[in-house]
């Protein structure tokens, strides 16, 4: 098969990633929320990078995926779909690695390393999400040319948004940091404090003024 043609299947074998979780409910279940949270976190948040409060979401996201396909392979072994032999162990393989991946990620945004901001970033996690899911439920078959397109074809989808987020206006959140602090002259709780202490009592004299007739006589 000439390069042309190969790379053709490369990307049917792609769209067919794409496409396989719109063809089972059981997999748009846990897929539909990946798409959500992708869009809505590349318009509204990274944009303007990942910070690492981001990217640790990032990473508990990576780390419910991972915890699906573990689930959903050792049910289809249960049901008799797969059996006990080498899919299986790369499947939970797989599992594994993505529940690592999201542990790393998590732990290194409290750690706060930099790397944190490039592995844990939304579109990197969904991509791998998006991509596996359909091969570890089944939908498509574990092919070289499938593992192949999902490496290959990743610059391109790369490129893609990236193009996408340079050319689309930034929402309205993004001028949150030019509108006034709200708090900032809010009075501090320690002088508050003082202004709500218990006003002081007035001393009494020591000695009370005598009355007159005081000393009156009947």
């Amino acid at each position: 098969m000439d390069p042309f043609s190969y790379f053709g299947l490369l990307l049917t074998t792609w769209g067919k990633l794409w496409l396989a979780p719109f063809k089972n409910l059981d997999m748009l279940w846990i897929i539909l929320p990946i798409y959500f949270v992708w869009i809505f976190t590349e318009i509204y948040q990274e944009k303007k990078g990942t910070s690492l409060g981001n990217a640790i979401s990032n990473g508990m996201v990576a780390l419910w995926i991972g915890a699906d396909w573990s689930r959903v392979t050792i049910r289809f072994l249960d049901a008799g779909e797969i059996a006990l032999d080498w899919m299986f162990f790369a499947k939970v393989g797989g599992a594994v690695f993505f529940i690592m991946y999201g542990l790393v990620i998590i732990v290194s945004g409290i750690q706060v390393k930099k790397i944190t901001k490039y592995i844990g970033r939304i579109r990197e996690v969904s991509y791998l999400a998006i991509m596996f899911t359909p091969i570890i439920y089944g939908a498509v078959a574990p092919t070289v040319e499938a593992i192949l397109a999902i490496l290959v074809l990743f610059p391109i989808f790369y490129i893609l948004i990236e193009v996408i987020d340079k050319y689309t206006p930034n929402p309205k959140t993004y001028d949150e940091s030019d509108m006034p602090d709200v708090g900032k002259d809010m009075p501090d709780f320690k002088d508050l404090d003082k202004g709500l202490a218990e006003p002081a009592m007035p001393q009494m004299p020591a000695q009370m003024p005598q009355m007159p007739g005081g000393n009156l006589r009947i």
